[in-house]
């Protein structure tokens, strides 16, 4: 609601009242909220580690899952970069992959890639990485 004051200020004075009905915007937003909370659920709860990183391979979000791959809390991989886990002979392709990814969308399905742990253990996984830079993430390469 908005109120506007007519004319000069005194006892006479009229206001204008103007009600906006605003309700479309608010089940949107609690539509989105609802989303968000079922996404979220959805990555916190699954098994396989899911980590966002930006081009430079700085970490920027890394779920639960990471603490029993990886050996680590997965607030501490924050900053760090997404290919210190990975082995030192897959760390080209990885890297290789991501930057295909960033430049055209394009993603290589479930390759197999090896990763450290926080330990020094190694364990093989199969990874697919994909795009959230507000675009579909495109699956075109096996």
């Amino acid at each position: 609601m908005t109120t506007a004051l007519l004319g000069e200020a005194s006892k006479e004075a009229d206001v204008m009242i103007i009600v906006s009905d605003v309700t479309a915007r608010v089940n949107a937003q609690r539509q989105l909220e609802e989303s968000e909370d079922r996404y979220r659920t959805m990555v916190e709860a699954t098994q396989d580690a899911i980590i966002t990183a930006n081009r430079a391979g700085e970490i920027l979000y890394a779920n639960r899952a990471v603490k029993q791959m990886m050996g680590i809390e997965p607030s501490k991989v924050i900053g760090r970069n997404v290919l210190r886990y990975v082995h030192p002979d897959n760390r080209e392709r990885a890297a290789d992959e991501l930057m295909n990814d960033f430049k055209t969308g394009d993603t290589t399905q479930n390759y197999p890639v090896t990763l450290v742990r926080e330990d020094g253990a190694t364990s093989t996984r199969r990874s697919t990485p994909g795009s959230s830079a507000g675009r579909p993430m495109r699956p075109s390469r096996s």
